[in-house]
This record gives C-alpha cells, sequence and structure tokens, in this order.
C-alpha cells in the first residue's frame, strides 16, 4: 500500500506544469474526478482508531493523504468552477472528506509527528485560500473545529511555518468574507454573495465561535509584539479581523491596557495611544493603499510596544483569556 500511495503522490504532483490539456479538453476534468474518488476511498480505509504500536501507520497514511490532496488542489488540472456548474459534486466531496479527517486529528498527537503537523496545516491553507466558499457553508459545529485548529497552529511557537499556515488560512477566509461584504452593498451585487456574507456574519456572531475570534486576535498581536520571524504573515490576518470585528478588537485593545495599567498607569497610557495611532485613517475598504497604510501603522505599533510593555502582565492577561 504504501509504495501504491508514494507513486500517487507523485503522480498528482503538477512539476513544471508536466501534466497539461488544451482549455476544450476535458481530460483534466476527469483525471481530477479520479484522484478525488480514490483519495476518498483511502480515507475510508484508514481505520480512525488504532493500537498504540499502529499510530506511527495510521498518520503516515495520514501524511500521504494530505500530500496527494494538497498537489492535486493546486495542480491546475481544471478550472473547478466547471464541477459547480455542471452539479458535479466531486470537488466538495473531497474537501468535506479531508475536513472530517482533519476535524477528527487528535492534535495533541499531531505534535508528536512535526513533519505531519506542518503538512496538514500546509493543506488546511491550501483548501481555506482557494475554496473559501465551502468553509462558510460549514455547519457551526465544523466551523468552530475550524477555529479550534487554526488557533491551535498559532500557538505552537515551537514551528513559524505552522504559524505561517494559520496565518495566511485566516487572512484568506475572513479577506474573503470582507470583500463580500463590501460586494453585497453594491447594487449589481449577486444574491449568492449576499447570502455567503449573511451566513458568514451569523458564525462569527456566535458566541462560541465569537469568542475563538477574539483570542485568536489576541494571539496574533502576542505573535506581532514578541515573537520573531513571523511579523509579516501575522499582520495580514488582523487587518480584516479587525475591520470585521470591531467590538471584539475594542474588548482586546481594553484586556491589553487593563494588564499594563496594573505595572503603571504611563505604560496604560502609553499603550492606548500606541491603539489610537494604530487605527488611524483605516477604512471599511480595503485597498493596496490602505494595506499600506496599515502595514506602516502596525510596524510602529510593534516597534515602540517592544519598548516597553510588561511581558510578564501581558502573557498572564493572554494566557487567562485563552483558557476562559
Amino acid at each position: 500500500m504504501w509504495s501504491i500511495m508514494k507513486f500517487f503522490c507523485e503522480f498528482t504532483y503538477n512539476h513544471h506544469q508536466r501534466i497539461k490539456f488544451p482549455i476544450t479538453n476535458a481530460d483534466g476534468l476527469r483525471l481530477f474526478r479520479l484522484i478525488a474518488q480514490l483519495l476518498i476511498k483511502y480515507v475510508n480505509w484508514i481505520p480512525p482508531q488504532v493500537a498504540p504500536e499502529e499510530k506511527d501507520d495510521q498518520f503516515k497514511a495520514y501524511k500521504f493523504f494530505f500530500t496527494a490532496l494538497s498537489r492535486c488542489l493546486v495542480g491546475r488540472y481544471t478550472n473547478f468552477g466547471v464541477f459547480k456548474l455542471y452539479n458535479d459534486t466531486i470537488l466538495v466531496d473531497l474537501l468535506k472528506t479531508g475536513c472530517t479527517l482533519l476535524f477528527n486529528l487528535d492534535l495533541e498527537e499531531l505534535e508528536r509527528y512535526p513533519k505531519v503537523q506542518d503538512l496538514v496545516y500546509s493543506s488546511l491553507e491550501t483548501m481555506v485560500s482557494n475554496h473559501a466558499a465551502f468553509f462558510i457553508q460549514l455547519e457551526p459545529n465544523m466551523f468552530y473545529q475550524l477555529l479550534v485548529i487554526l488557533l491551535r497552529g498559532l500557538q505552537t511557537k515551537s514551528s513559524k511555518t505552522i504559524i505561517t499556515h494559520c496565518a495566511n488560512a485566516i487572512d484568506k477566509l475572513f479577506g474573503h468574507h470582507l470583500l463580500n461584504m463590501i460586494r453585497g452593498k453594491e447594487s449589481r451585487a449577486s444574491k449568492e454573495v449576499a447570502l455567503e456574507a449573511e451566513r458568514m456574519n451569523a458564525l462569527i456572531n456566535h458566541p462560541p465561535h465569537r469568542h475563538k475570534v477574539s483570542v485568536m486576535m489576541l494571539q496574533l498581536f502576542d505573535l506581532v509584539v514578541n515573537f520573531e520571524g513571523v511579523y509579516w504573515a501575522v499582520s495580514k490576518p488582523l487587518l480584516p479581523l479587525i475591520l470585521l470585528s470591531k467590538n471584539e478588537f475594542s474588548f482586546i485593545q481594553t484586556l491589553m491596557i487593563k494588564s499594563q495599567a496594573q505595572v503603571s498607569e504611563e505604560k496604560a497610557r502609553a499603550l492606548t495611544d500606541l491603539f489610537h495611532q494604530l487605527t488611524d485613517g483605516l477604512e471599511t475598504l480595503v485597498s493596496e493603499k490602505m494595506r499600506e497604510k496599515w502595514t506602516t501603522n502596525l510596524t510602529n505599533f510593534r516597534i515602540n510596544a517592544k519598548l516597553f510593555i510588561d511581558l510578564n502582565a501581558f502573557y498572564k492577561a493572554v494566557l487567562q483569556f485563552s483558557q476562559e
């Protein structure tokens, strides 16, 4: 079986566009359908519960699945919109299979297999980046699991790669929703865009989800201020999160300022001023110019906050709120 799956992973790898079909040729569709059908059957072959001595083989099976999944989703064999046009559910079925396997993983066990863990989060980023609309249609309990996994990845301080994968996925998911919100206000907006924006609003405002979004935002600020090597990645998702969740952002500001007030009022006032400067000139409309302004504002926030912020008080606030 392992030899077959190794071949399958190589087969799905469209290196240097070696798998390429004419635009009028349906072979790309057939190829993706075949790959998706095999992957779905392969997941059904993996036993959900195994003996401790068989764990290595179980996670090896996961590694092959997520490798092939990522490669077929970015292989550019076909235009995925064709499946929706002809009411073919194979793409949705594959994404559902991937999510079901992902959401049922034991995240503590996963951390014992760093290579598989990195591959899992890489696959999650690939799925969210290319098919954000699918994740907006998830049931509330599955969407909650998505937020839990993304937050767990942000808290994995041992791997900058995993943090980057999660930050990119959050940026794509909430950036997609923000774009839908902007488009929904236009007179020519499609009904589908409006319904998608309405559903995502309902998901975000669901109390358990709202709390996770708040913790996620606080964790991103923690990474911006205190963690080196991931600043550019974690700065991107903060912008759509702040624009979409203003009440949660206001709460995070208050929480961080109170943590510094316990040390000194001077630190609290300095942090208050930095937050005012951070949000200065931000608009709901996300343009390149505004993204550049956001990057400048956040860079100034990071540089100045590192000069005076009391890390012990800050980490205490982060830990207490994360465990609520």
